[in-house]
């Protein structure tokens, strides 16, 4: 009976235990088949090689045919397919990775050959599987597509790298300053060169210099402390958008032309502040000569004005007598004469001659004769108006004289008064008591539609008018009669 009682409760001992078997393999078969659908439905690739007691692919999931093209299948027929896609030049990195028992903690990035012949870099990370005895039986990894980062982080150093080209090799000098921590997040060899601080590089370059540490050795070569102190206090502040651009005195007759600006996150969130830096002295002292050139064309150009007035004057003037020269008398006359001729107003002309000049000349000698002539300018000039015209003609002892607005019988009163005061002039030289008379001849202009009047027929009325008087026994004035 005993015995009987003993065999029941093995049996349904040994039966509990079935139950507790078939209940754990249940849960492992749906805890792999849970997690074969992760690894089924997984982007990445999935693979586990059996290594003991044979090499063969244990498990690879269908991403291998989404990402190189084989199908699993592909993968099972051939389990050298996946070592095949390495490409050729990283067939080593593979080799010396698997061959390691304990694999790097760095990833193995290698490139991989599709089934269509498109190369792509793959990142994988594979796990050793070992039995109790520490003996290698398999291994299981995971592998993805890289290539997508891989050109981004390519481009990205490439980027960096032209930047940092461009920065080492420009003239301006860059700096970036985060003012929350005073960090130096940047700069560049010609900073350090504009402020003198290349011995600073190294320290500022490794974070061990912030960016107030850097100042006292950047003072020395400052013309005004105080003044570029005060300029960078609203540099400080948060809420100072403004983009400064000033420049700043230095040393040894140096100028640097500053340029800051804030630098903001997407969400105005702010960081600090960016500073360009340029050693503008050359350009200064190219200005500053430039315009001292300038200034000196600007004065050389007035002297030449002033010059060119003055041998113009000269020109223009007659040096005896400081009436006109006959050049521009001559120019003066073709002005009126066209100006009475398009207006009609009167021009009246008078050609004045010394009378017998020569035996002036002859008998108290030419100096003397120049002292008339300079007298007799001097009384003519007294005695006609400012919009008058006076100038020096013919051998010297002749003068013309022009009266716009004024008709013969008009300018008779003027000559008979020149008359008078020549005739009262006396001279006193060491040859005695000089005195002489004038002979005047006087015409005008002719406005005559049938028979157009010319300056040159005016000076000849004029010159008839005068030869007139002359053979009328000189010292008198005569009209020039039109017939």
């Amino acid at each position: 009976m005993t015995s009987k009682k003993s065999a029941m409760k093995k049996k349904t001992a040994d039966s509990s235990t079935d139950v507790q078997v078939h209940k754990i393999e249940a849960t492992l078969l749906e805890s792999e088949a849970r997690y074969r659908r992760l690894a089924d439905h997984a982007p990445d690739i999935i693979f586990r090689y059996d290594i003991s007691p044979t090499m063969k692919l244990a498990y690879i999931n269908p991403a291998v045919q989404t990402i190189t093209g084989y199908t699993p299948q592909d993968c099972y027929a051939d389990p050298l397919l996946m070592m095949n896609m390495i490409h050729p030049d990283d067939m080593n990195l593979m080799t010396d990775y698997m061959q390691s028992l304990t694999p790097p903690s760095e990833p193995l990035i290698a490139r991989w050959i599709g089934k269509d012949g498109t190369i792509r870099w793959m990142e994988s990370r594979i796990v050793p599987i070992r039995d109790a005895d520490g003996q290698l039986i398999a291994v299981e990894g995971i592998t993805r597509d890289f290539t997508t980062r891989k050109q981004a982080d390519e481009a990205l150093r490439w980027n960096q790298s032209l930047l940092q080209l461009m920065s080492n090799s420009s003239p301006l000098g860059f700096l970036v300053v985060d003012n929350r921590t005073d960090n130096i997040l940047y700069f560049n060899q010609r900073f350090c060169e504009i402020w003198g601080i290349q011995h600073l590089a190294e320290r500022m370059r490794s974070g061990e210099l912030k960016n107030n540490d850097i100042i006292p050795d950047c003072l020395p070569v400052l013309m005004d402390v105080p003044a570029f102190a005060e300029s960078c206090k609203p540099l400080q502040y948060e809420n100072n958008r403004v983009v400064v651009e000033d420049e700043i005195a230095f040393t040894e007759s140096r100028t640097v032309r500053r340029f800051s600006t804030q630098i903001r996150g997407e969400r105005d969130e702010y960081y600090g502040r960016f500073y360009i830096f340029e050693d503008i002295s050359e350009r200064k002292l190219a200005e500053a000569g430039l315009r001292q050139a300038k200034k000196s064309l600007e004065t050389a150009h007035h002297e030449l004005e002033q010059s060119f007035a003055r041998e113009q004057q000269l020109a223009r003037t007659d040096a005896l007598t400081g009436v006109n020269s006959r050049g521009y008398l001559l120019e003066l006359a073709a002005h009126e004469f066209m100006v009475a001729m398009r207006y009609k107003p009167p021009l009246s002309m008078l050609m004045v001659d010394i009378d017998r000049f020569k035996q002036v000349n002859d008998t108290f000698g030419h100096a003397i004769g120049d002292q008339a002539i300079k007298h007799i300018a001097q009384i003519v000039r007294a005695e006609i108006r400012s919009a008058d015209i006076i100038g020096r003609y013919g051998a010297g002892d002749e003068f013309i004289i022009l009266l716009p607005h004024t008709s013969t019988q008009e300018a008779m009163p003027l000559a008979e008064r020149i008359h008078a005061s020549v005739a009262a002039m006396h001279m006193e030289t060491d040859l005695g008591a000089l005195s002489v008379t004038l002979s005047v001849g006087i015409a005008q202009t002719i406005h005559d539609a049938a028979q157009p009047d010319t300056v040159e027929n005016l000076f000849l009325r004029t010159d008839q008018a005068l030869y007139a008087a002359k053979q009328a026994g000189r010292n008198r004035t005569v009209g020039f009669a039109r017939e």
